[in-house]
C-alpha cells in the first residue's frame, strides 16, 4: 500500500495505482482545475481520511484569606453583590441561552437595588441617632476575624479534524476489490468519479467536553453596632458557611464531507453510503445496489448545580439573641440535538439514480431540481 503525504499545486495529471491507497490524514492533493489536469487513484481499496488533533489541559485555583475585617454592610450592599455576582456567573457559563437569563436576572436585582437604596436613606434620616439609623435601615458597622477558602478545578478535553482535500479538474478514486472510503474530506473538480464495492462518504466528530467543581468555605465571629439578624444595637455575632457546586458541558459538532462537482459519477457493487456527507452536484449518475443517506446531529448538554448554606447568630445587649440559617439551590440543564446540514445529494440539472436492491434514508435527502431525476 501506498501512503500519500502531501502534494501541492501540481500542473500535470496525477496518477497512482497501487495494491492500496491511503492518503495521510489531512493530505491535500491539488491540481489545475483545467479539464486534462487530473488526479486518478487507484488501488484493491482507498482511504482518504482527516487528522486528529486531541488537546487536554487540566487547572485548579485555590485561594485562602483571614484576618481583620472592618466592613459596613446593609441590605443595598447585599443586593448590589447578587447584581455582581449574577453577572459574573453570565460570563462564566457556556450556554448563551443560560448566560441571558442570568443577565436578566442581574436587571430585575438592580432594580431591587435602586429600590431599597432608597428606603435606606429616608430610615437614616427619620432616625435620632446612628445606631438607630443603622438599623432602621437594616445596616451595620462591624469588626470581626475570620477565615474563607475556595478551591475550583477544571478539566478540558477537546477533539478536532481537519480533512484532507482533492482538488483538480478531473477527480478519480477507483478501489478494484474493496471499499472506496472518503472521511471528512473535500473534493472539488469539474469531474469526479468513484467506484469501489462499497463507497462509503463519512463525516467527523469534533467533540469538548468540560468539567469544573468549586467548593468554598467560610467563618468569622466579632462585634457589631446597628442590626445583626434580629438583634439590634451593640453586641457579638458569628457565622459560618459552606458550599460546593459543578458545570458540566459536553458538545458534538459534525464535519462533512463534501463534493463540489459539475458531473459526478458513483459506481458501487454493494452499498453507497453518505453519512455526514454533501454532495453539491449539476449531474449524478450513481449505480448501486444499496443506497444509504443518514444524517447525524450535533450535540450540545450542559448541566450545573450549586448549593451554599450558612448559619447565622447574633446577640445584642437589650434586643437579645437572634439566629438564622439559609440553604440555596441553582441548578441549570440543557439538552440540544439538531441536524445543522442534511446529508444527501444536492443536483441542480438532471440525475440518473439506479439502486437495484435497497434505498434507505435517515434524515437524509436527495435534492433535484433538473428535469431528469
Amino acid at each position: 500500500m501506498i501512503k500519500i503525504l502531501q502534494i501541492l499545486v501540481v500542473n500535470l495529471p496525477l496518477a497512482f495505482d497501487t495494491s492500496g491507497v491511503s492518503l495521510a490524514s489531512g493530505t491535500d492533493l491539488i491540481a489545475s482545475k483545467e479539464l486534462g489536469k487530473a488526479i486518478t487513484i487507484e488501488g484493491k481499496s482507498t482511504y482518504i481520511g482527516a487528522s486528529r488533533d486531541e488537546l487536554s489541559s487540566k487547572e485548579r485555583h485555590e485561594y485562602k484569606q483571614s484576618g481583620l475585617t472592618i466592613a459596613f454592610s446593609s441590605a443595598v450592599t447585599d443586593a448590589a453583590m447578587a447584581v455582581q455576582s449574577s453577572l459574573k456567573r453570565s460570563e462564566q457559563v457556556k450556554d448563551e441561552r443560560l448566560s441571558q437569563l442570568l443577565k436578566v436576572k442581574a436587571a430585575n436585582e438592580a432594580a431591587e437595588t435602586v429600590q431599597k437604596a432608597s428606603k435606606a436613606i429616608d430610615a437614616i434620616q427619620k432616625a435620632g441617632s446612628v445606631s438607630e439609623g443603622l438599623a432602621n435601615s437594616d445596616a451595620k458597622i462591624s469588626i470581626s476575624i475570620g477565615a474563607s477558602k475556595s478551591v475550583s478545578t477544571s478539566h478540558t478535553q477537546q477533539t478536532t479534524h481537519q480533512g484532507s482535500e482533492l482538488s483538480a479538474g478531473a477527480v478519480t478514486v477507483r478501489a478494484t476489490e474493496g471499499d472506496n472510503t472518503i472521511i471528512g474530506s473535500k473534493v472539488d473538480a469539474k469531474e469526479v468519479a468513484l467506484e469501489g464495492k462499497n463507497i462509503n462518504l463519512l463525516g467527523t466528530t469534533d467533540t469538548q467536553t468540560n468539567r469544573s467543581d468549586n467548593k468554598s468555605s467560610s467563618w468569622s465571629v466579632g462585634v457589631f453596632v446597628g442590626k445583626s439578624g434580629g438583634s439590634t444595637g451593640l453586641g457579638i455575632e458569628g457565622a459560618v458557611s459552606i458550599g460546593k457546586g459543578h458545570s458540566n458541558s459536553d458538545s458534538q459538532v459534525q464535519n462533512h464531507t463534501e463534493i463540489n462537482a459539475d458531473r459526478l459519477t458513483m459506481k458501487a457493487k454493494e452499498t453507497t453510503t453518505l453519512k455526514g456527507a454533501t454532495a453539491n452536484i449539476n449531474h449524478l449518475a450513481l449505480d448501486t445496489k444499496n443506497l444509504h443517506i443518514e444524517s447525524v446531529q450535533d450535540i450540545e448538554k450542559y448541566d450545573s448545580k450549586q448549593t451554599q448554606g450558612g448559619v447565622k447568630a447574633a446577640f445584642a445587649w437589650g434586643s437579645g439573641a437572634s439566629g438564622s440559617a439559609q440553604f440555596s439551590r441553582n441548578k441549570a440543564n440543557v439538552d440540544y440535538a439538531q441536524v445543522n446540514q442534511q446529508s444527501g445529494f444536492n443536483i441542480n440539472e438532471s440525475s440518473d439514480i439506479n439502486v437495484k436492491e435497497n434505498t434507505h434514508l435517515k434524515g437524509g435527502v436527495i435534492n433535484a431540481q433538473g428535469d431528469k431525476a
